[in-house]
């Protein structure tokens, strides 16, 4: 399915660079604001809220079509909703995209929507009573991890034209992901047996109730849904700077012009 969706995505990045006017310009932005996790830990990304940063550059066919590529620095976090499995945890994160936008130009508060593809990191650490500790390298549950996960960033906002070229940017998203351990938490039943020293360390520290290695008896653990992917939101407030191009107007509607001089010189010699 991911797959189908690339192509796609190439071929509507196709189209709009063969229809691209010859007049166009850039605009780069970035801000601050939130991030949440929703997974198999929490029950909303509500109750999840951690800091994030985004840098965007737009490039700007015409008043309505754009396309932009863009970075975030951002923060997950949750406490596991189910005492028994006790698996809290934090992420400090990375992702980049490009996408298409869509924005109506209206006179000055322009409502846009876009959709992307990219790629986000994936590094979470499990709390323990010690602090921290990275679950990427242990493997909690007997399973390897993806090092990066695809991203699909859904998302709408408003644009506040403040000045001819400065613009304020309102920016909600959803980045939907194709995987289910952004979190370390995925597998329904996790084998006890293949769980490493390290990773039996991890459990029993936050457990009631020890586990071991019985190969007699093999015991299991809850883990969580691996049919369900990790999502994950975030909303920033970003400042906006428009870099003029020749000959192209603003998407507000007024027009910046060259003005003549009127004034006739003579020269001596």
């Amino acid at each position: 399915m991911y797959k189908k969706l690339l192509i796609a995505f190439i071929f509507l990045f196709s189209i709009t660079f063969y229809q691209a006017s010859a007049q166009a310009k850039w605009s780069i932005s970035g801000g601050l604001g939130a991030s949440g996790y929703i997974g198999d830990l929490g029950n909303t990304g509500i109750n999840t809220i951690r800091p994030a940063a985004n840098f965007e550059t737009w490039y700007h066919f015409n008043n309505v079509v754009q396309i932009k590529a863009g970075a975030s620095i951002y923060q997950l976090y949750a406490e596991d909703h189910v005492m028994s499995r006790n698996r809290d945890f934090r992420a400090n994160l990375w992702d980049a995209y490009a996408g298409l936008n869509f924005t109506v130009p209206t006179k000055t508060v322009q409502p846009f929507t876009y959709v992307g593809l990219g790629v986000t990191k994936v590094d979470p650490e499990g709390k323990t009573p010690n602090g921290y500790t990275n679950l990427y390298k242990m493997e909690p549950e007997a399973m390897a991890m993806p090092e990066y996960a695809l991203i699909l960033p859904v998302g709408f906002g408003l644009r506040f034209l403040a000045t001819p070229q400065i613009a304020i940017v309102l920016d909600g998203s959803l980045r939907i992901t194709d995987t289910d351990q952004l979190d370390a938490v995925s597998r329904k039943s996790i084998p006890v047996n293949d769980l490493s020293a390290e990773a039996i360390s991890y459990h029993n520290s936050i457990r009631s109730k020890p586990i071991a290695p019985d190969f007699e008896s093999p015991q299991f653990i809850a883990g969580g849904n691996p049919d369900a992917d990790d999502l994950y939101w975030m909303f920033t407030v970003k400042f906006q700077y428009i870099i003029w191009n020749k000959g192209f107007y603003m998407d507000n509607p007024v027009k910046v012009k060259r003005r003549r001089s009127n004034k006739r010189y003579k020269f001596r010699y």
